[in-house]
């Protein structure tokens, strides 16, 4: 489990936010999976609070072994071997040092190995069990590395009760509260961290979230202005979407659609963004501005059904149903390409719904339930067809 992922895996509600500013995806099928075409630019590293769980000074101002700052040093350039290599070196000659322990852990979690840096992590305390930032650590590890939210809350807070100024504890403890959507308790936490790290920009994204799940949409705006403030440029652009999200979750739609073509044009090559940035703006019936975006990634990734798909659906919002380059034709190409795909069938009707064309758009329906989709999926879509 790489730390610098955690803002991404911890809050991968990133684009509802937990208000209403965004309907759910039809099905998977409209949208790029994380890493898919680009999508790494997504998980580029930061600052803030991933940086207290990989180094500082030793707890309570403890004496720092050089060799300890030398390893935290080698991650932070993501020299993760080397950091290792150090530590393990280290620890054949003082394996009674608690913070070897620590850092060793800290580099096997940026290799993703995650089992044996729990096993480090569990040394360390084992040899200084008042090691907060271990506790933190196997914290941060069993939620976001094991996926076991409940079962890390009791080290975040051990961590918080041995060291209560553990900003990035708090911060940890509060996206863990979130994901079991205990926001009011979320709340309570990421205040905290933000009353220890204001400048970080993990921090302030998580606030706003948790500000905007409790019903405080200005709140969570300033937050997320805020976060988008410190960090303006490429490396910040799923701030800047959620950004976006929320002001038009609040109606400020305008403001909105400036944010999300910012957003595009911060990373024009991540594919798996910019259909994002096309769905954001379709939530808030601005087509035309989504129309550039999609036709450049249908001449990059033709082939890609969340384009074709989201081609479709813009071509529809502007009426251009028809014709070999319309929006039905473009279903047409996902669904023969993926022939169960049920965002093409699902968006096929809405499109012939809206054109008035209801009994094309049965007969689009009932193409759709020859493959079978689940009877959510198509339960939802039949809706569509109440105004027919």
């Amino acid at each position: 489990m790489r730390f610098r992922q955690i803002r991404r895996v911890a809050l991968g509600g990133l684009l509802t936010l937990g208000c209403e500013a965004s309907p759910p995806s039809v099905g998977p099928d409209d949208a790029l999976p994380a890493g898919t075409l680009g999508a790494a630019e997504l998980g580029a590293s930061h600052g803030g609070g991933r940086a207290g769980l990989a180094g500082g000074l030793g707890p309570g101002g403890a004496f720092v072994d050089a060799r300890v700052r030398t390893a935290e040093a080698m991650i932070v350039e993501e020299r993760y071997e080397e950091a290792l290599a150090t530590m393990n070196e280290a620890i054949a000659e003082r394996p009674e040092h608690g913070q070897f322990h620590y850092v060793r852990g800290n580099a096997l979690g940026h290799l993703d190995r995650d089992k044996d840096a729990l096993i480090a992590y569990a040394k360390a305390i084992e040899l200084d069990d008042r090691d907060f930032r271990a506790h933190g650590a196997v914290a941060t590890m069993t939620a976001h590395g094991l996926g076991d939210l409940e079962g890390s809350i009791e080290s975040f807070q051990r961590a918080l009760k041995i060291e209560p100024g553990f900003g990035v504890g708090h911060y940890g403890l509060g996206v863990v509260l979130l994901q079991l959507g205990r926001s009011e308790a979320a709340l309570e936490a990421l205040e905290n961290a933000y009353s220890l790290m204001g400048s970080s920009p993990d921090v302030l994204f998580a606030l706003s979230r948790a500000k905007a799940q409790n019903g405080d949409l200005d709140g969570a705006a300033d937050a997320g202005r805020k976060s988008v403030d410190l960090e303006p440029g490429p490396e910040g652009v799923d701030l800047r979407l959620a950004y976006a999200r929320i002001l038009s979750a609040r109606g400020d739609n305008q403001l909105a659609a400036e944010q999300l073509e910012k957003t595009a044009a911060l990373a024009p090559k991540n594919a798996a963004l910019q259909i994002e940035v096309v769905r954001a703006l379709l939530d808030i019936d601005r087509a035309s501005l989504a129309l550039p975006i999609v036709e450049t990634l249908a001449i990059s990734h033709p082939k890609e059904i969340a384009v074709l798909i989201n081609h479709g659906r813009v071509l529809a919002a502007l009426g251009r149903l028809d014709g070999r380059d319309g929006a039905l034709a473009r279903f047409e190409v996902a669904r023969a390409a993926k022939p169960g795909v049920h965002g093409a069938h699902h968006y096929a009707v809405k499109a012939l719904v809206r054109a008035n064309r209801c009994s094309a758009a049965k007969k689009a329906l009932a193409v759709f339930k020859r493959t079978r989709p689940p009877e959510p999926q198509l339960t939802k879509t039949r809706a569509l067809l109440r105004g027919c």
